[in-house]
């Protein structure tokens, strides 16, 4: 089950991208999971009269927070998707078609280099390709760019002693600004109707840092989750018919949010795995067998935090950046390509409540055969 999520800003937000140092702060262009969660239960603390040291034994807060049955997605603006790695833009006109590599390179075909765009038999563009920045989504037609608007705000050191500025402590810091909409997903398993009614209820919460200052004000709304995507099935069809001269079934995954996902030492991995996949979606092992990565695109970032009880940071985690896109395919026989598609649909789809760990802060939310690979025009 999904509740829809909705935070409206109140005062301009600024979420750092990496610890507060230096005199120039840039800010996240949206809100991680991880921090709304930590907001959200520091209110019903509030209003339930918990401490940290008794918040534990209250039966909603442990539902809510501590026993994985949440789990509080990233907000972006309007709603839109990060755009995967794998896809590129013309550098020097807008308008011109986004591509995607990453099923040109399970294609095996020749990746370009540089725009190709010709109108009407004039020339090619011939422009410099770039990965497009911010977020996007469909609207019907097409994709729409989908941005964050930024600014930069001041403020000085203020002496202790003399209550005036101190010289030469003058900081700058990039906010998003008051009245941007953004949107997001809450899954739950089984809960109760008292920590599900806790969830609904419209709130006033304080986010990121400045608060003190007048920043960070913002009023979330949580409703019931609208209908659906189109259907796994359909879209494993519409990208498996790339491939069907090829000989093979293919499935991608791509990412919406940072993903943890560790090796047999425990080290961060910067790539998924079959094994990761089956995890996630509940299959029995064995089976994604004989499936292979054959393209991916993907980096890593640190994702960080902030220990409430404790009153200090958490340390930070190397994560698969969100957009991550990952390309699985395997050969099988002409006779054998609808039956293995409609086992795959018959699984992959639970893939998409969360891949690998912490995904109770918004961590591995992912998209199996995400629409932008499936209809986009191979070019």
């Amino acid at each position: 089950m999904k509740l829809e999520a909705t935070l409206w800003l109140e005062s301009p937000l600024s979420i750092l991208r990496q610890r507060g140092t230096g005199n120039q702060l840039e800010t996240l262009r949206h809100v991680p999971g991880r921090v709304w969660r930590g907001a959200v239960a520091s209110e019903i603390m509030r209003e339930r009269k918990l401490t940290t040291e008794t918040a534990h034994r209250d039966a909603v807060f442990q539902e809510l927070f501590l026993a994985g049955k949440v789990q509080f997605g990233d907000l972006r603006p309007e709603g839109g998707a990060p755009w995967p790695l794998s896809a590129r833009e013309c550098a020097r006109v807008d308008k011109h078609e986004t591509r995607d590599l990453l099923v040109k390179a399970g294609l095996g075909e020749d990746l370009p280099q540089e725009c190709d765009w010709e109108h009407l038999g004039d020339r090619r563009c011939e422009g410099k390709l770039k990965a497009p920045e911010g977020f996007y989504e469909w609207d019907g037609l097409g994709l729409k760019k989908v941005e964050a608007p930024v600014r930069l705000t001041g403020h000085t050191a203020i002496s202790y002693y003399t209550l005036r500025p101190r010289e030469g402590q003058f900081f700058t810091c990039e906010v998003l600004d008051a009245n941007l909409r953004l949107e997001g997903s809450i899954g739950i398993e089984e809960v109760s109707a008292e920590a599900a009614a806790e969830l609904r209820k419209t709130r006033e919460l304080y986010l990121g840092r400045g608060s003190t200052r007048g920043l960070g004000r913002a009023r979330l709304e949580v409703a019931e989750g609208r209908d659906g995507d189109e259907e796994i099935g359909e879209r494993l069809r519409r990208l498996n018919a790339l491939f069907e001269a090829k000989g093979k079934v293919v499935f991608t995954v791509t990412l919406r949010s940072p993903c943890l996902v560790y090796d047999e030492w425990l080290c961060t991995r910067s790539w998924l795995t079959t094994g990761d996949i089956e995890e996630a979606a509940g299959a029995p092992e064995g089976f994604l067998e004989g499936y292979r990565l054959e393209a991916w695109y993907s980096r890593m970032v640190t994702i960080s935090g902030w220990n409430a009880q404790a009153g200090l940071p958490r340390g930070d985690e190397a994560a698969i950046a969100a957009g991550a896109a990952f390309l699985f395919a395997k050969i099988v026989e002409a006779s054998q390509r609808d039956a293995e598609i409609q086992r795959l649909a018959g699984w992959l789809g639970q893939a998409e409540r969360g891949i690998g760990e912490r995904l109770e802060e918004g961590c591995g939310e992912a998209v199996v055969c995400d629409e932008f690979h499936c209809r986009r025009r191979v070019r």
